[in-house]
């Protein structure tokens, strides 16, 4: 609003008629004068008119704006409110897909558990929801009573690395006499997630298989986004984990493969060989 006041301002200085700028000692016939008068005056009036006209619009968009905000601030608030009960799968399906989510996670964080007549339900919303982090926080609303293991197991197929992960994770707590078994099924899933938590498993039974796999997933990462989560959580499975310094060689051979800015190889490598 102030600067539309500006502007006004100086297109009122602009219309000035052309004898403010003249000498002062000359003086102009009469006739000359009433038509500059008359043009002054118009000219006046419809500045008058752009100024109010002005200020209205400011003041009108400021108070649409302030509203706006209110309005924003309200749904903000009600949006960090601790739910008190489960929310309600006919509830969470009239609302935005994100907001569904944001729902689900915070009761989940609030330690709620769905009822027993909304599980059925999320299984079903399971099936459809489009957005995989939806997926993963059913698997672990099911969960927090048991989640059937037929929809873990076709959590295992999902097309999302991140569901499959949970699925393979929330499996081996469920039944941990299959741990070697979903281990070594799932050792080539194409998601750098599943695959970790395979190696693990496999680093006591099956040693040569679980190194291998993590030097592959190593080598896939080299260079991408990931590689440093990646070769710091492979470095300190080989160090801690494995703990044989046969593996010393190959590790010392990632250095032409990857960018190691956090020195993660030469600390691995101390480790193996004990200094």
């Amino acid at each position: 609003m102030n600067r539309t006041l500006g502007w006004a301002i100086i297109l009122l200085f602009l219309a000035a008629p052309a004898s403010a700028q003249r000498d002062p000692m000359q003086a102009p016939p009469q006739e000359v004068l009433d038509r500059q008068s008359s043009e002054w005056i118009a000219r006046r009036r419809w500045m008058s008119v752009i100024i109010i006209g002005s200020t209205l619009v400011a003041g009108g968009g400021a108070s649409m704006l302030r509203r706006r905000r209110r309005k924003q601030a309200a749904l903000e608030q009600a949006a960090q409110q601790t739910p008190l009960a489960w929310p309600l799968m006919a509830d969470l399906m009239q609302i935005d897909p994100v907001m569904r989510t944001d729902r689900i996670r915070r009761a989940l964080r609030a330690g709620l558990v769905p009822p027993p007549d909304e599980r059925a339900r999320l299984e079903q919303f399971f099936e459809t929801a489009s957005h995989p982090a939806s997926r993963v926080l059913v698997l672990e609303a099911l969960s927090t009573d048991g989640a059937p293991a037929e929809l873990l197991e076709r959590a295992l197929t999902d097309s999302a690395d991140s569901v499959r992960s949970a699925a393979l994770h929330l499996l081996l707590l469920a039944q941990p006499e299959r741990a070697l078994e979903l281990a070594r099924a799932h050792l080539h899933d194409p998601g750098i997630e599943a695959r970790t938590q395979c190696a693990e498993v496999l680093a006591d039974s099956d040693p040569a298989a679980a190194g291998e796999a993590m030097l592959d997933i190593v080598r896939a990462e080299a260079l991408g986004s990931r590689e440093g989560h990646v070769l710091r959580r492979a470095m300190g499975f080989f160090a801690e984990e494995l703990k044989d310094p046969a593996w010393t060689a190959q590790i010392e051979a990632l250095r032409d493969e990857v960018e190691d800015e956090e020195q993660m190889i030469d600390w691995a490598v101390e480790k193996l060989r004990g200094t």
